[in-house]
């Protein structure tokens, strides 16, 4: 689509095929992505428990550079789709050059604070003798693309909020494909080990910031990233955070939660840690596709709210949770009803491994049944600028469930409470996302009320 007709899909296309258009290039792309990860934990299991577990460990301060990117990108891009349902295209270029330039600045701060105290952070995060080589070797050379990582998550958000997804999709496609086909050669033919992983990842981040630099410098969108442009104001920054300060906070519990997670499996061994490193692999197989959805949905509800086409606005929410919702029921049945095949590949032989890999995997398949109907409330929330029911919706499955219920459970319920953590912290989060939609209808009246349901 061209600059014109991405802006009048979102405007007056029919709503299930803007949402399908907008939705399916991000959906694939994720969904190639959390494939990535899948394929990557797969090449560095066969490494053994060890370095898996390493690897595992490490993850956190990769989910905490994506928060950076996620604050700019995100905050930015909620803000710039409503500008554009508004028409106010210039304050849209200052909105996106100053989050592009601000976020590429957060990045390498973050990653010069990643190398300062490394060591010390590793272990805080669940690392032992034998796995800290691990997660320092990983680390180390998957921090070096820090700034580049965060460019890309910005200039994507920034891409999808106009209504551009075939770009996201193709950069997402690119930098997996390349890190698959990468892994092995860098793991096992130039033994490199799980530093060799590392290296991929580098590599396909590089390609893929090359590639959204062609985008920028092509001019194929209606929003400009001049240097030029970036004129920051405290309304700019103010509007930013607001959406981009709850998202971050999400990625740093999640971050937590994994981390966490690392700790409390590291009780039960290594094997345990290596288990748990699978399944978060495993699940965004599921949660990408979700998401990748919602990252299309979100710049339609936000372009229409801003336009102030609510019946549009009714009809998408509608539509996005009957889909999502089947999608997940589809996915959870796959969870219960192949765990242990599901995991076998992971195991590396390893009976441990396999066991409580499938024990949580079959856990999580129950909880995955609320979760489109979460997603879908916090994405609305977000798009809308409603930055406090959003907030409440980015933090609340992590920060005031899932990281109460690890530190809880397994004190009276053993490894089994750490299975069921994340599990039941998706139902008491889904019964908040509830009392939220009620309290957003009555508060909205007739504005918002209608097919929200």
């Amino acid at each position: 689509m061209n600059k014109s007709e991405q802006i009048l899909l979102m405007q007056k296309g029919p709503v299930a095929t803007a949402l399908w258009k907008l939705g399916l290039p991000t959906m694939m792309g994720m969904l190639i992505s959390a494939l990535y990860n899948v394929v990557d934990g797969f090449f560095v299991s066969r490494l053994g428990s060890s370095p898996m577990a390493g690897v595992s460990v490490a993850f956190p301060l990769i989910l905490l550079l994506v928060g950076i990117g996620m604050t700019f990108g995100c905050g930015a891009a909620s803000y710039v789709s409503r500008l554009l349902g508004a028409g106010q295209l210039q304050l849209a270029n200052r909105v996106a050059a100053t989050a592009l330039y601000s976020g590429m600045a957060a990045g390498v701060v973050f990653m010069l604070l990643v190398f300062s105290f490394l060591e010390p952070v590793l272990s805080l995060l669940g690392a032992s003798a034998a796995t800290l080589p691990y997660a320092m070797e990983f680390t180390k050379v998957f921090m070096l693309a820090a700034v580049f990582n965060t460019f890309n998550l910005i200039v994507d958000q920034l891409a999808a909020a106009e209504g551009i997804t075939r770009i996201p999709m193709l950069a997402m496609i690119l930098g997996s494909v390349l890190n698959m086909l990468l892994n092995p050669l860098f793991i096992y033919q130039m033994g490199l080990g799980v530093s060799g992983s590392a290296w991929a990842s580098v590599v396909s981040i590089l390609a893929t910031s090359l590639f959204f630099g062609r985008f920028i410098l092509s001019r194929q969108g209606v929003l400009t990233y001049a240097w030029s442009c970036f004129l920051p104001s405290a309304k700019i920054f103010r509007e930013i955070l607001k959406i981009g300060i709850p998202m971050f906070v999400s990625q740093f519990l999640q971050s937590t939660t994994l981390g966490l997670m690392n700790i409390v499996a590291a009780v039960y061994g290594d094997s345990v840690v290596a288990a748990a490193g699978a399944v978060n692999r495993i699940l965004p197989l599921g949660f990408f596709v979700v998401f990748g959805f919602l990252r299309g949905y979100g710049p339609f509800a936000g372009y229409n709210y801003g336009a102030r086409q609510y019946d549009r606005l009714q009809v998408a929410t509608h539509t996005a949770l009957c889909w999502t919702t089947a999608f997940c029921a589809l996915a959870a049945g796959c969870l219960l009803l192949f765990p242990a095949r599901i995991m076998a590949p992971f195991s590396a032989g390893n009976g441990m491994v396999l066991q409580t890999g499938a024990d949580m995997l079959w856990a999580n398949g129950l909880g995955f049944l609320v979760f489109g109907f979460e997603m879908v409330y916090m994405m609305l929330f977000l798009s809308i600028g409603n930055g406090k029911a959003g907030g409440i919706l980015s933090v609340s499955l992590q920060g005031v469930f899932c990281i109460p219920l690890l530190l809880i459970l397994p004190h009276f319920w053993g490894m089994m409470g750490l299975i069921w953590a994340y599990p039941i912290a998706h139902y008491l989060n889904a019964c908040l996302t509830m009392i939220l939609k009620v309290k957003m209808l009555k508060n909205t009246g007739s504005r918002l009320n209608g097919n929200f349901h």
